[in-house]
């Protein structure tokens, strides 16, 4: 007796479910592509709630923060301070003085000696100046003289490639150069026009200045020569840089704009126009979202916007002091911190997934933005379809392919069947 197995698939069977499978393949890879997309990865927030108002030492003007003590620094102009706020209380811990003719505007924190570099444009005609602020001890360390004094710095940036803070000169067509390590000035970079805002790019290495009217000058970091100009026309009264897309974010006022500028071709690929002019802006680059500030007026509350970093539409927005003029993201609990002028204080802005209500600034807000809904509910939707097909395709190509169960069949040496000779057997009887 022996024992046949049952055939296996049919070679139209095995061709199908190839078929299926490279279904499944294909289908798995633009799964990949959409999860992957900046649209769909865009921030996952949906509001913005002030979770607390810190009162300072003055009217704050700049503001920064500091990723190894976790605490936020905020310049206060009128009084030649820097009021230092504890990033887990909320609450100011210190106010670092800076001297009696000390006029600070803008704060930058340098990351390999854990110093703040703060640009003072000096009160009335005295000479302006950069202080060094030592992050440990909150305490000032040391005065760089900038020129004379008609000199004023006044934006600031930090290069963590080289060590080097970069320093703009409002009214004079320079950028200084400070060695972090022995906080002096080692050179001069000479952009297109008048600098009164700075930007490193990270990414890139080059260093990205502004002025009234433009353009803007793009500065190759490993010799501090000038590389190239992007066509801008406008009053510029902020400028940083996007590590989530590699952009370069010009504020204006004058026309009430934002400029985004492609760092890989320092071309111009979005110029989006609000109703009141923007003021200063933070990024999340691990969310892919952008904090914006909007002034009222100095006699009203200002706004804090949150943007989708991938299209800059507004996604909501939030009322905060009288005149923001600085933001600041803190990366280690995920705050946002606007420092407002008149008002004296700094608000303490929590991202949420929870809508808010909010207040439009952005021409190019959508409804659907600002009540709290994605702007692509399609990428969602087109996901869950994907995933859905590759599962299905997956169980169609195990069905096709797997072979009928086995049904085994008894034949004896004479080569009857066991059903025969079962038959065989009764007659006889």
């Amino acid at each position: 007796m022996k024992t046949e197995l049952a055939p296996t698939s049919s070679p139209m069977k095995v061709r199908e479910a190839q078929s299926l499978v490279s279904i499944l393949v294909v289908a798995t890879l633009v799964a990949g592509g959409l999860f992957t997309h900046p649209i769909f990865s865009s921030a996952p927030f949906r509001g913005l709630n002030v979770i607390a108002t810190v009162p300072v030492n003055g009217h704050p003007h700049g503001i920064a923060f500091d990723t190894l003590n976790g605490e936020i620094y905020a310049t206060n102009f009128n009084t030649g301070t820097v009021s230092v706020i504890n990033g887990s209380t909320n609450t100011v811990v210190a106010n670092v003085s800076l001297g009696e003719y000390s006029f600070p505007v803008g704060i930058v924190f340098d990351s390999l000696n854990g110093n703040l570099y703060v640009s003072d444009t000096g009160k009335d005609e005295f000479q302006g100046a950069v202080s060094v602020i030592s992050g440990s001890t909150n305490a000032a360390l040391a005065t760089i003289s900038v020129g004379t004094r008609y000199d004023h710095p006044e934006g600031i940036a930090f290069d963590k490639a080289n060590g080097l803070v970069y320093v703009s000169m409002d009214g004079s067509l320079r950028v200084l150069t400070i060695n972090g390590s022995t906080n002096s000035q080692v050179g001069v970079v000479r952009p297109y026009s008048a600098p009164g805002y700075v930007a490193y790019d990270s990414t890139d290495g080059n260093l990205y200045t502004v002025g009234t009217n433009g353009p803007v000058s793009v500065i190759n970091g490993s010799n501090n020569q000038l590389a190239a100009t992007v066509p801008y026309g406008g009053n510029p009264v902020a400028i940083a840089y996007d590590s989530y897309n590699n952009d370069i974010y010009v504020l204006s006022a004058e026309p009430n704009a934002t400029t985004v500028i492609d760092c890989s071709t320092n071309m111009v690929i979005r110029n989006v126009s609000s109703s009141s002019a923007p003021s200063a802006i933070a990024f999340d680059p691990l969310n892919g979202a952008v904090f914006e500030t909007f002034p009222a007026g100095p006699s009203s509350p200002g706004s804090l916007s949150l943007i989708n970093d991938s299209t800059t539409t507004l996604i909501t927005s939030t009322r905060v002091g009288t005149m923001p003029l600085g933001v600041a993201f803190d990366s280690l609990n995920g705050d946002v911190y606007v420092a407002n002028q008149v008002s004296g204080t700094v608000s303490v802005v929590s991202p949420s997934s929870t809508p808010t209500t909010t207040t439009t600034n952005s021409k190019t807000s959508s409804s659907r933005g600002n009540s709290g809904i994605p702007e692509y509910p399609f990428v969602p939707v087109a996901a869950i379809a994907v995933v859905f097909a590759v599962v299905l395709s997956y169980v169609a190509a195990r069905r096709i392919a797997r072979p009928p169960p086995l049904k085994p069949s008894l034949r004896f040496s004479n080569g009857l069947s066991s059903r025969s000779h079962k038959q065989n057997t009764c007659s006889a009887l």
